[in-house]
């Protein structure tokens, strides 16, 4: 009989007495990585919380047990001792679980007291060797360092560092990549995997990426409305699904494409000309955009990729007017748009933000929100236009009386698309808008932006870290690397013959299904 580490025998999960897992059942084997993949509001992060026994809202039944004993009848000091010294967390936002005004030194150190785990004489050895182990070589600068002083990837690092200062045996990690760039995503499941070599610890990874479960996990399992509807090797799932919600997920997943052909249309929409913009720091200046120069013409979707920190985002707020360029100038139809805008001009240039929920207004419904848009930029707007452009989206019209914390991402974005679109607008401006999204999710929203550019004739600018999406919905592409534009050209020929070191990197760190 082969040994378990972790066993969880028809656990139920409750809210109140809203059961949100009915019923799930797995095992987990030492040095075992299992991933617990599905849609947004499938029941994965809860699991994890149950797991944690961490939050006093969920109610639980069934057995948790952890090398026989069982982890729902344990006294909570008891389960207390086992967190972070046997079964260790790390949170889908790291940056937000630490204390954004203190450094990782002094937190890492608080954390190693609480457990009675410091010793103040190898205190910075112990950081070194681990730190160091996890190529994170300037360990002394990190510890140094708050939160928010590090990138996205790196605090991901710390966190994953941190959580194994205590040598736990079993690693729980949520949505580990999903904010990540292309390059970081292959390097943190990469970290994942080096500490089992190194450590052999167990882990459980909740994504809604088959593509890493696919370079990473032994077992996949597959949540679907709380329910564990299949668990097996990894390989096994992937090429014979047993459910239909297995397979439609599969079916999801982005893979490299050719891009879509040239438009009907070739007349210059946008034309941005030597972008030039550099932010001051406390002891340097970061050149954001260095001599940007691209043209969007009418009915085409651009597409602009790069790492985290290669220029994207301030590149599209440069094009939306939210950011003004040190140099060059950005004509629309053959006008320079100067600092200020006037109404026309905001009308013809509407942007989707990364995060759509934070882009509404809290106390306002959507229905109102998208009203506002319309009567500030054309005049007017009435709860009947706003309806339409709610199915336009692929939305009940019902929804409009909601609050944005009423409804999922996927909903708020797109709310936030039928907002960009109730003004009439030339061109589209897309910041990151499925990064945060369930695979499902980020193909209903590709497949919305094809029909509505069909429907519309407008352009668009999409901006990703995901080469597989763009080469989905794009007809040529640009490539950033800090600052300068280094590649540019159709999709398919980029993907398929890409020039430029830097791109070849990228297109190497996409993670794909093995079809």
């Amino acid at each position: 009989m082969k040994q378990t580490l972790l066993d969880v025998e028809q656990l139920q999960i409750a809210y109140g007495t809203r059961v949100v897992v009915p019923r799930v059942s797995f095992s987990l084997a030492p040095g075992e990585i299992l991933c617990i993949a599905g849609q947004s509001g499938s029941g994965k992060s809860t699991l994890l919380k149950a797991l944690m026994g961490t939050d006093p809202a969920l109610g639980v039944q069934g057995r948790i047990l952890w090398e026989g004993q069982d982890l729902t009848q344990m006294k909570p000091r008891q389960r207390q001792r086992l967190l972070g010294t046997s079964i260790a967390l790390v949170p889908q936002d790291p940056a937000a679980s630490f204390n954004p005004v203190r450094s990782y030194g002094a937190q890492i150190r608080e954390l190693l007291i609480s457990h009675g785990r410091y010793c103040r004489k190898t205190f910075y050895e112990e950081i070194g060797e681990l730190f160091s182990k996890l190529a994170l070589e300037d360990w002394q600068r990190i510890l140094k360092s708050r939160p928010y002083e590090l990138s996205g990837g790196m605090n991901q690092r710390v966190a994953l560092a941190a959580a194994m200062l205590l040598k736990p045996r079993l690693l729980l990690a949520d949505e580990p990549t999903s904010a990540l760039d292309t390059t970081l995503q292959k390097q943190m499941a990469q970290e994942l995997l080096r500490l089992r070599e190194l450590f052999g610890v167990s882990q459980i990874v909740v994504t809604h990426n088959l593509a890493l479960a696919g370079f990473l996990a032994d077992k996949t399992g597959i949540m679907h409305n709380g329910q564990l509807i299949e668990c097996n090797e990894t390989q096994t799932l992937l090429h014979t699904p047993i459910h239909e919600p297995t397979r439609r997920l599969i079916a999801s997943v982005p893979s490299l494409g050719s891009g879509k052909p040239e438009p009907p249309s070739s007349r210059p929409l946008l034309v941005c000309s030597g972008l030039c913009k550099a932010f001051s720091r406390q002891t340097h200046k970061v050149e954001a955009l260095q001599d940007v120069t691209f043209t969007i013409n009418g009915r085409e979707t651009l597409g602009i990729v790069g790492e985290s920190g290669s220029g994207k985002s301030t590149l599209v707020r440069v094009v939306a007017g939210l950011v003004t360029p040190d140099q060059g100038s950005v004509q629309l139809e053959g006008k320079v748009l100067g600092k200020r805008r006037n109404p026309s001009q905001l009308q013809a240039i509407q942007m989707v933000f990364q995060d759509p929920r934070a882009s509404f207004d809290p106390r306002m419904t959507m229905g109102a929100s998208i009203q506002e848009t319309m009567r500030c930029l054309l005049g007017h707007g009435n709860l009947e236009e706003v309806e339409q452009l709610t199915q336009l989206v692929g939305l009940d019209p019902s929804l409009c009386r909601r609050y944005p914390f009423q409804l999922s991402g996927g909903q708020c974005q797109r709310f936030a698309i039928a907002r960009a679109l109730s003004v009439k607008p030339a061109l589209l401006l897309c910041d990151e808008i499925t990064s945060a999204l369930d695979v499902s999710a980020q193909a209903n929203i590709l497949d919305l932006l094809n029909q509505l550019q069909e429907t519309l004739h407008m352009s668009i600018l999409f901006v990703s870290h995901d080469l597989a999406v763009v080469s989905q919905l794009c007809h040529r592409v640009l490539v950033l690397h800090h600052g300068s534009l280094v590649e540019s050209g159709p999709c398919g020929q980029v993907i398929s013959g890409p020039r430029d070191a830097y791109t070849k990197e990228l297109l190497s760190s996409v993670l794909e299904l093995p079809r």
